[in-house]
């Protein structure tokens, strides 16, 4: 039988063991902290210049030309470059100030974190190519003549999504094998759509031009 007294201790022994680690380690963690902040400021300071750099070379004007600038939505790709360079370079420092921590538990929490962080930026930058991607074949699709490619562009650029999604996630260390299987299992279904919608169109394309080549055989 649990009484009230193991309840309350249970539910106090981690906040305690937890404030204790911050007393134990008051003067390292100040100290990590501050170097995160000036870590946090030159990536701030580095993130702002790349950003602005990429916007006056006008690279969201020329994505905007080639009709590719609602691939990512609202996000300008200048400001998405800008930002992940400056948690890369925030990463650097979180990593740097992990020495600094006596604690060797907390210095290990933080040090996985200051590792998984580049994976992530990595992920995320994997994502939005993955969505670049899909809308370049979405419009070469969509700008096809034959019909049937039109009718699957949709699907193709859905499908491209989830792959892009499904190697973001894996770069992230994300667990995603049964979602793998089943992506495999759909891009099947559409290659087979495609090639079924490629030869039917093909073959309506040429219906004429076969027909008048079985008249003049006949002819012959």
């Amino acid at each position: 039988m649990i009484d009230s007294s193991q309840f309350i201790s249970a539910l106090t022994s981690p906040l305690l063991t937890l404030w204790q680690t911050i007393v134990d380690n008051a003067l390292g963690i100040i100290a990590a902290a501050a170097v995160v902040c000036i870590g946090y400021l030159i990536g701030h300071a580095l993130g702002w210049l790349l950003s602005k750099a990429l916007e006056k070379s006008k690279l969201d004007e020329n994505i905007e030309k080639i009709h590719l600038h609602d691939a990512l939505g609202f996000i300008k790709f200048h400001a998405l470059l800008g930002t992940l360079l400056k948690w890369y370079v925030v990463s650097l420092f979180i990593a740097a100030s992990v020495p600094l921590i006596s604690s060797a538990s907390l210095a290990a929490m933080i040090q996985g974190f200051a590792f998984w962080l580049p994976s992530f930026l990595a992920g995320v930058l994997i994502f939005a190519i993955a969505l670049v991607f899909a809308e370049v074949v979405h419009q070469h699709l969509t700008n096809a003549k034959t019909k049937g490619l039109r009718l699957v562009a949709e699907g193709v650029k859905i499908v491209f999504i989830i792959i892009g999604g499904l190697i973001a996630l894996d770069q992230m260390q994300v667990q995603i094998q049964l979602a793998s299987n089943i992506v495999l299992i759909i891009v099947g279904g559409f290659a087979l759509a495609i090639a079924l919608a490629v030869g039917i169109g093909g073959g309506l394309a040429l219906k004429d031009e076969a027909h008048a080549w079985l008249k003049n055989l006949h002819k012959k």
